[in-house]
């Protein structure tokens, strides 16, 4: 999360000139279109993988052959500690309230890209 919010601010930061409104229709409509076209060309194959990827891990843990390590995991998403589901919720809702033309029209573009796609 903390690395997509990096990322989102470092395109703002590029259409800085423009006013604010600019750069979130460029960035959802961007964001929208591909997310929607993948997913409608690999949906599918994105399902299949993930789902035997989850079970394997499974097998594995259960097995003994694998442990987690969640501290790694919470680090890369910007975490100290596990956070309770309202945290992750307030968190997620924040991110659409400062942003909600992006969202808006990322939604557009997705159903777009939904469209296009095979």
């Amino acid at each position: 999360m903390k690395q997509m919010r990096e990322l989102f601010d470092q395109m703002r930061d590029y259409f800085k000139d423009y006013p604010q409104w600019v750069p979130e229709v460029v960035i959802g409509l961007f964001f929208g279109l591909i997310t929607g076209f993948l997913v409608r060309l690999l949906g599918k194959y994105f399902v299949l993988t993930a789902t035997a990827l989850l079970v394997s891990v499974l097998v594995l843990y259960y097995g003994g052959f694998v442990t987690f390590h969640s501290q790694q995991a919470l680090a890369f998403f910007g975490w100290v500690k596990t956070p309770s589901m309202h945290e992750v919720v307030t968190s997620f809702l924040n991110g659409i309230k400062d942003s909600l033309v992006a969202w808006a029209v990322g939604i557009v573009g997705f159903i777009i890209g939904w469209k296009l796609g095979g």
